[in-house]
């Protein structure tokens, strides 16, 4: 029952095979289209060269543009039937409209001494990062202010625990 389904992409640089396992939807969306995709993932080297299991791939329409995948691109869970380039399309005109609306709830001071960004560069560079570098710091400083939450949340559970008022009970011999 297993199916396994196997497409052989070029471009300039040679020949890939994009290998789907237990996909069969895929066949469907690409057996009629002759046009370019876009394909991501693992690649390594197979019994007849190169080989990506399981990519994520995208088709480009007239609205794509290839260079956009000349960088580092975010990749998002989807649910069925959402693709992905729709999801970062979202997620970059959410991210252009809205940041500049966006508060950032640490204090300067703690920003400074944890030596972390601001949370406006952080959202910028998560969704459309121009290095790994800044990838990297932006979600120190988003991991950062998670764990913070938490630990404020633990302290204010463990000050309320040690508030509860209990009844004494005068034991007697």
């Amino acid at each position: 029952g297993l199916v396994i389904l196997k497409a052989m992409v070029s471009d300039r640089t040679g020949n890939i095979a994009l290998t789907w396992f237990n996909q069969p939807w895929i066949r469907r969306a690409l057996e009629n289209y002759d046009g370019e995709i876009v394909a991501y993932g693992l690649a390594k080297e197979a019994r007849w060269g190169c080989e990506i299991n399981s990519p994520e791939w995208e088709k480009l329409d007239e609205e794509s543009d290839p260079e956009d995948f000349a960088r580092i691109v975010p990749v998002y869970p989807l649910t069925e039937g959402l693709a992905q380039i729709t999801v970062r399309r979202a997620a970059r005109s959410a991210v252009r409209d809205y940041l500049e609306s966006v508060e950032d709830p640490l204090p300067a001071a703690m920003l400074r001494q944890s030596r972390l960004r601001d949370l406006k560069w952080c959202l910028r560079q998560i969704h459309d990062p121009e290095s790994e570098e800044d990838r990297l710091e932006a979600r120190q400083r988003l991991v950062f202010e998670e764990f913070l939450y938490l630990q404020v949340a633990l302290a204010l559970r463990r000050a309320e625990t040690h508030q509860e008022l209990g009844i004494a009970f005068p034991i007697s011999r």
